[in-house]
């Protein structure tokens, strides 16, 4: 499958040295990387331009996370959201994911960054799949790896 490089990721992160080394990478694998450095400037970007995904850190100066996740799903349902922080507690996980993340993944992901970017782009491009009830299948799916991403995550904090 080749990847559109016209697709655009709004990276709210307060750290100017996670900007450079997120976008570069991203950049390098044809994701057009737009970055901000508080809550307030990522809503009004949000709000001014289209995003294909949202990337956001945790902590900010300037307000909350969470407020800002809450409020950007509101706006935009079906638009990927990713938390990358640093913030490795499962409350943090799950608050992130009940705020309306897609998913959450830890600083540093050793995982390819911008292949995970790039698969979440491309499941919210396809059509829902729907199920003999008529509801969408993706979402229990997406439960499901979201638990499987953090039963992973436990058993690497248990064993460190």
């Amino acid at each position: 499958m080749e990847f559109n490089n016209s697709h655009r990721v709004l990276y709210a992160e307060d750290n100017e040295d996670n900007c450079e080394m997120v976008s570069l990478m991203c950049e390098f694998s044809g994701i057009k990387v737009v970055t901000t450095r508080t809550v307030v400037e990522a809503w009004q970007l949000s709000q001014a331009e289209h995003f294909d995904l949202y990337l956001l850190d945790s902590q900010f100066p300037d307000g909350d996370d969470l407020g800002l996740c809450r409020r950007l799903r509101q706006y935009a349902p079906r638009t990927p959201i990713l938390f990358y922080s640093g913030n490795a507690y499962e409350k943090d996980k799950k608050n992130g994911l009940a705020a309306g993340a897609t998913d959450y993944l830890i600083k540093p992901y050793l995982g390819d960054l911008a292949a995970t970017i790039r698969h979440n782009i491309e499941r919210t491009k396809k059509p829902a799949r729907q199920t003999d009830s008529g509801k969408s299948a993706d979402t229990g799916v997406r439960r499901k790896i979201t638990n499987t991403s953090i039963r992973i995550v436990k058993d690497i904090e248990f064993y460190a």
